[in-house]
């Protein structure tokens, strides 16, 4: 069944207060959607239960006091199973945010929420969690134009969160910020982000964004878009960092046009970047892929397979960090390698073995990176047969090199970047 907010006294003309009409009509709506019939209203609304729609029809909701959300959710007990869809927000200068969720008790939820075909624009945080929220939905929205499109910081558990065919697009700080506060707490996990954008994030701020990811676990991010991240010092397409970050993938993507494109820093990484385009251009960084991570004794357990972009462990160009970030080489041995799964390749050079004699899958147009690792101060040497200019070439201790394999007339050989 269906209720109109009209008929509770609502005027919809853009001008009147009408939050109390619509209180009226959550009131009684449980089990039923609440109609918003493509009208204009100024409201500041207040959420206190679930299990209810509410369907815009193309309407706009304005703030009636410009410092107080539009729309805050806030359970007396537990909201679960509340849809948002169909309509735009549009805040008053970036004073305030446009949806509110604080649920500071962990007995408590505000959960199950779906957002639909959302506008959210001029808000300070398009959407914004404060507690616990967990198996929420958004998709075919758009959260742009605000200072950040989506923050969730807090201590408490958010999981389950699946993010479809929606913009965090010309923010003025970030895209996506979501952080965990508490470094003990393994509940913020599944989170999947699929075909979205983060682009032209961070324009007014000295440090701006596309996404931040802070402290949490099972991240995916697959065919998402991030480009044009800047900032007024200091732009960054994806950041990866704080404690924990085990098993996230970002496969399928787009991440260029910022000073660094995509940066992974802190303890316990532990992920794959796979079949992507990460590119710096214009900037003149060094590296279009920043790693400084580990994992105990100095484990990598990052790994990189048909990914254009170029690879550092370092997040600056600065002091010696160790060599702990690219997948090992499991099946070196006797001087052969195997390149057809993966660009880059992390030789333990322990002394054993320190020439590579052959080198499996690699063909013209590839580059690939061959990365020394010892602890023995040994440098590793490719012999002159594999090389374009039949010379052998020499990688330092704990020193990476690039090469391009060549094509015709020196078929399968490796020219140094």
């Amino acid at each position: 069944a269906t209720i109109s907010v009209l008929n509770f006294g609502a005027k919809g003309d853009g001008i009147t207060d009408d939050t109390q009409a619509f209180h009226a009509a959550f009131a009684i709506a449980k089990g039923r959607s609440v109609s918003l019939e493509g009208r204009r209203f100024k409201v500041n609304l207040k959420v206190v239960n679930g299990n209810f729609s509410i369907i815009g029809d193309g309407a706009v909701l304005m703030p009636y006091l410009p410092n107080q959300p539009v729309i805050s959710i806030i359970p007396e007990k537990y909201i679960y199973d509340l849809k948002l869809s169909d309509f735009q927000i549009v805040g008053y200068n970036y004073l305030a945010d446009g949806i509110y969720v604080n649920n500071r008790s962990i007995e408590n939820g505000a959960d199950f929420l779906t957002m639909h075909g959302l506008l959210v624009t001029r808000c300070r945080f398009g959407l914004h969690i404060e507690g616990r929220s967990i198996w929420n939905k958004i998709y075919n929205s758009r959260f742009d134009w605000n200072i950040g499109g989506l923050r969730i910081e807090t201590e408490l558990p958010c999981n389950l969160w699946e993010i479809n065919a929606t913009t965090f697009n010309h923010n003025k700080n970030f895209g996506v910020w979501i952080k965990n506060l508490n470094a003990l707490n393994v509940g913020f996990k599944n989170f999947k982000f699929n075909s979205c954008n983060m682009e032209g994030n961070g324009t007014e701020f000295d440090e701006g964004y596309g996404c931040m990811f802070s402290g949490m676990e099972m991240l995916i991010l697959e065919n998402v878009y991030v480009e044009g991240n800047k900032g007024k010092k200091k732009g960054i397409g994806i950041k990866i960092t704080g404690p924990l970050g085990r098993a996230f993938v970002i496969n399928g993507c787009w991440i260029g046009e910022s000073e660094y494109p995509l940066v992974i820093d802190g303890e316990k990484k532990w992920g794959t970047i796979s079949n992507s385009m990460i590119d710096c251009s214009p900037y003149k960084s060094s590296y279009d892929i920043y790693l400084n991570t580990n994992w105990f004794n100095n484990e990598p357990k990052i790994k990189i397979s048909n990914v254009l972009g170029r690879v550092s462990d370092k997040l600056d160009n600065s002091g010696s960090t160790p060599l702990n970030g690219i997948d090992w080489v499991t099946n070196y041995s006797n001087g052969d390698i195997d390149l057809q799964y993966r660009d880059w390749v992390k030789i333990f050079n322990d002394g054993n073995s320190n020439v590579i004699n052959s080198i499996t899958g690699i063909y013209s147009g590839r580059r690939i990176g061959i990365i020394n690792y010892t602890t023995k101060s040994l440098p590793l040497i490719i012999k002159g047969k594999l090389m374009f200019n039949g010379i052998d070439f020499v990688i330092k201790p704990n020193d990476l090199t690039e090469f391009l394999v060549d094509g015709y007339p020196t078929e399968g050989k490796l020219r140094p970047l």
